[in-house]
C-alpha cells in the first residue's frame, strides 16, 4: 500500500491503524467477503457516516473516512452512490488514479488536462470518472454511456454535487465522446443525452386528460398514422389542438358527447369559447385551430372507404365549414400586424444600434483598465466612475479557476449596503460580464473556450 501511496511517518502508522480498525469493525458482521459485509452493515444506504465510529483514540478515528477511501480505491468495497457521497473523500480522484493500472484511464486523464478549461472543472471531470467506476466496480473501458448518463443524474437528484451538480459529468462526457470511448451515436454533450425523448401520440393524448376513452383511442390512432409525414413539433401542436382546444373543451361544454358529431348549439358554444384565451384576450390563431380541428374529419371519411371497420364509427359530417375566405383574412391580419412593428422598430434601428455599441465599448475599457488595477484603485471610463474590489471570493476563485474575478464598484450608484458584489457564476470562459441586483459588477474567468462581455452596472447613460 506504501508503494501506491508514498508517505512518511506518522501517516504510515496512523493509515495501518486506520484500516486494521475498520476492517475488524466490518468483520464483526455478517457476511462472508469484505463486500456483502460492508452491505449489510449501516453504512451502505449513506445514511450513516464511516467518521461517526469511535475507536477510543481521537487521532484514529480521524483516520477511518480516509481508510474507507483507500478500499474503495483498491476495489477491496465498492460503494452505493448514496454511501460513496456521503463519506465525502477529499481527493479522491488522485488516490483513486493512482491505484489503478488502466491504460485507458490514463489516456482519458490526458485528455482531460488537454482541455482548454480551468483545473477547477478537470478535477471534476477526473473525480465524476472515479465515482462512477468505483460505485459500479468496473474499469475504464466498461463504462458506458448509460451508465455514466445514471450516475449524472442520480447525483443530481441527491443533491450530491456539493454545489456542482448542475455540472455534474458535463466534461467527462464531451471528452469520452471526442475521444471516441461512446458510439458515434450518442449524443455528443450530457445536455443532449439528458434531453427527454419525443414523446409518443399517446402520451401526447394523455397528457390532456381526457374523460371519454374511445375518443382518447381514437384521437391516439389518428396522430399514430399522421406522425408519419409530420415532424414531431407540428404533431405536438395538432395533438394540442385537438386534445386541449378542441375536445377538452366539448367535454365541458356537454359532458355526455360521445362521439364527433356535434349538434348545432355545442358548436357554436366551442367557437365562442375557441374565439378568447384564459387570460380573456382575443385568440389569433382561431382560424387555424379550426383548420386543423377539421382535418380529421375530412380524413376520417377517405380513410373509411378503405377501413371501414377501424375508421366507420367515427365519420361525421364537420360542424366547420370551409374556412377559404375567412383563413385568408387572418392572414392577412397576420402580416398587417407584422408590417406595422416593422414600421414602428425601424426607424429606432440606428439609435438601438449605436447604443449597443456604446456600452460594448464602454464596458471592454472597463475590463482591460480593471484587469491591469491593483485592489482599492479607482477608474474613470468615460463619466463613470469606478473602484476596483478584490474579496475572499476572488482570492477562492484564483486558486479554484487559476485567475482571479474582476469585478468593480460603480461609485456614482453604490451604497454602503450594496458596495459587495453578487456571486459569479461557476462556469464561462476570459474576463465575463454578468448583470447583477447590485451596482458591483463581476467579471470572471472560466472554462470554456471562449469569450463573451455584457454589462452589468450601470454605465453610459446611452441605452
Amino acid at each position: 500500500m506504501n508503494a501506491i501511496w508514498p508517505t512518511r511517518q506518522p501517516r504510515v502508522w496512523l493509515r495501518q491503524a486506520g484500516l486494521t480498525w475498520l476492517l475488524g469493525h466490518l468483520a464483526e458482521g455478517p457476511g462472508d467477503s469484505w463486500q456483502e459485509r460492508w452491505d449489510l452493515s449501516v453504512f451502505a444506504d449513506g445514511t450513516h457516516r464511516v467518521r461517526e465510529l469511535r475507536t477510543g483514540k481521537p487521532r484514529v478515528d480521524g483516520e477511518l473516512g480516509h481508510s474507507l477511501m483507500l478500499l474503495c480505491c483498491l476495489r477491496v468495497i465498492h460503494p452505493s452512490l448514496a454511501a460513496f457521497r456521503a463519506n465525502r473523500f477529499v481527493r479522491y480522484h488522485q488516490y483513486f488514479e493512482a491505484a489503478q493500472d488502466d491504460a485507458d484511464l490514463r489516456r482519458f486523464l490526458d485528455r482531460v488536462e488537454a482541455q482548454d478549461t480551468s483545473p477547477h472543472y478537470k478535477r471534476c471531470a477526473r473525480l465524476d470518472v472515479a465515482a462512477a467506476l468505483t460505485t459500479q466496480g468496473i474499469v475504464f473501458a466498461d463504462l458506458t454511456p448509460e451508465g455514466f448518463l445514471h450516475y449524472a443524474t442520480q447525483t443530481r437528484a441527491g443533491g450530491w454535487g456539493a454545489g456542482y451538480e448542475h455540472y455534474v459529468g458535463h466534461l467527462a462526457w464531451k471528452v469520452m465522446h471526442e475521444t471516441g470511448h461512446f458510439p458515434p451515436d450518442v449524443p455528443a454533450t450530457l445536455r443532449g443525452a439528458l434531453r427527454a425523448p419525443a414523446a409518443t401520440p399517446a402520451e401526447l393524448v394523455d397528457s390532456y386528460q381526457l374523460r371519454n376513452q374511445p375518443v382518447r383511442d381514437l384521437l391516439v390512432d389518428y396522430l399514430t398514422r399522421r406522425s408519419h409525414d409530420l415532424d414531431h413539433s407540428t404533431l405536438r401542436g395538432l395533438a394540442r389542438d385537438l386534445c386541449s382546444a378542441f375536445w377538452k373543451q366539448i367535454e365541458q361544454i356537454n359532458p355526455d358527447q360521445a362521439d364527433l358529431a356535434l349538434s348545432e348549439d355545442t358548436y357554436r358554444q366551442w367557437r365562442h369559447a375557441l374565439a378568447t384565451r384564459r387570460d380573456r384576450q382575443p385568440r389569433l390563431s382561431a382560424e387555424a385551430i379550426a383548420t386543423n380541428v377539421r382535418a380529421p374529419y375530412l380524413d376520417l371519411q377517405g380513410w373509411a372507404a378503405a377501413e371501414p371497420e377501424r375508421w366507420g364509427r367515427w365519420v361525421a359530417p364537420s360542424p366547420i365549414p370551409q374556412q377559404t375566405r375567412a383563413r385568408a383574412t387572418a392572414n392577412r391580419r397576420t402580416k398587417e400586424r407584422m408590417d406595422a412593428r416593422i414600421r414602428t422598430l425601424h426607424p429606432l434601428l440606428p439609435a438601438f444600434l449605436a447604443a449597443v455599441r456604446d456600452r460594448r465599448d464602454h464596458y471592454q475599457q472597463l475590463l482591460q483598465a480593471a484587469s491591469a488595477a491593483e485592489p482599492g484603485q479607482q477608474l474613470r471610463i468615460g463619466a463613470s466612475r469606478y473602484e476596483r474590489l478584490y474579496s475572499a471570493g476572488d482570492a477562492r476563485a484564483a486558486r479554484v479557476h487559476g485567475q482571479a474575478n474582476i469585478r468593480v464598484l460603480d461609485l456614482a450608484a453604490a451604497s454602503p449596503s450594496t458596495s459587495h458584489s453578487s456571486k459569479t457564476p461557476r462556469s464561462g470562459s476570459g474576463p465575463q460580464w454578468r448583470p447583477s441586483p447590485t451596482p458591483a459588477c463581476a467579471a470572471r474567468n472560466s472554462s470554456n473556450s471562449h469569450n463573451s462581455a455584457s454589462a452589468n452596472t450601470s454605465g453610459p447613460t446611452a441605452r
